[in-house]
């Protein structure tokens, strides 16, 4: 709201530094620290830490079989396998595979964006692969070893028995208010 009423009603810009500052107005503390680590550095959100208070929690869902975790998002292109993304710390990414490179290979089989997961189902965490891609330009094959399948999405659930002081919180949250 308070977004709404410095900027939006007279359509006025505003910049980072705006918004920080309307976010620690509202929660009344400096939060430096918190934008430092999380904003403008890597540091993993703590959302079950912030979500605990209200008796809620974060759970990771593996939909459809599982398969071993890679680390490598191809792009939707059916006409090659080029890598989109790599996950950093991800087994690809700590092989040396980076975004951009083709996917050509695994252990010596030709893989495609549609066959890839079929493909990883036959690996098993801890298992080591032998995986050939272009790398601007160059050949190049590299070991990696995956992982335990990671979620694919996430859902936000409500822990099993709740104190007195999380359903309070919760209910607080969640209650509606008229504008």
């Amino acid at each position: 709201r308070m977004m709404w009423d410095k900027f939006g009603k007279d359509e006025q810009g505003f910049s980072d530094i705006h918004v920080r500052q309307v976010i620690e107005s509202v929660a009344q503390e400096d939060l430096s620290e918190f934008f430092q680590l999380y904003l403008e550095g890597t540091e993993e959100l703590p959302f079950n830490d912030y979500l605990e208070p209200f008796g809620l929690r974060v759970q990771g869902v593996i939909e459809d079989e599982p398969c071993p975790h890679l680390g490598i998002q191809l792009a939707a292109d059916t006409h090659s396998s080029k890598i989109k993304s790599v996950i950093h710390h991800s087994p690809a990414g700590s092989a040396g595979i980076n975004a951009g490179d083709e996917l050509l290979a695994i252990d010596g089989i030709r893989v495609s964006n549609q066959q890839l997961n079929e493909r990883l189902k036959d690996y098993r965490a801890g298992d080591m692969m032998h995986i050939t891609v272009f790398q601007q330009d160059e050949l190049r094959t590299f070991p990696v070893t995956v992982t335990e399948a990671q979620p694919n999405r996430y859902e936000v659930k409500k822990i099993d028995s709740l104190s007195e002081e999380q359903q309070r919180n919760l209910q607080g949250w969640l209650a509606t208010r008229s504008l």
